[in-house]
């Protein structure tokens, strides 16, 4: 019996993920969470040490983990050129990611990075509909207002 409700909400946690990773699928739809705040409120940076958590990201495990994701999907990426008509809407997406944050930073430069960097990230993953668990990592914590690392 546990088993069949175990499963039961596997399916339901599955759906639940589905529908959370179409709203992010767009580069327009993020941008359009982080202009509510529902995506990145101002206090998300307010109430965190930046500069621990960069020094988080910086390390080899974070880091590795990061690079292998992006290789993995740019190498997709380049391969499947009907993406590359998303470049323009992810290029907005980079630079209002990097002015969002930056003012919510107060000018924290490779903060406004490395979010920017994220989303770029999430978004390709996204549309490309590869699996990745470690940027679907990085969503989960974005989708929680938490900045990753």
């Amino acid at each position: 019996m546990s088993r069949l409700v175990l499963a039961h909400e596997s399916r339901h946690l599955r759906s639940w993920l589905t529908f959370n990773v179409r709203q992010m699928k767009t580069p327009d739809s993020v941008i359009a969470s982080l202009e509510t705040g529902e995506l990145l409120p101002d206090e998300v940076f307010r109430s965190i040490d930046l500069d621990a958590v960069l020094d988080r990201r910086d390390s080899p495990a974070f880091e590795e983990r990061w690079l292998h994701a992006y290789k993995e999907i740019e190498s997709t990426w380049g391969r499947r050129t009907e993406l590359h008509a998303h470049e323009s809407s992810l290029y907005r997406l980079r630079e209002f990611a990097f002015r969002r944050t930056f003012t919510a930073t107060s000018g924290h430069h490779d903060v406004a990075a490395s979010v920017s960097d994220d989303f770029d990230l999430i978004c390709k993953k996204n549309l490309a509909e590869i699996d990745q668990p470690f940027v679907d990592e990085l969503e989960a914590a974005y989708r929680a207002n938490r900045f990753p690392g």
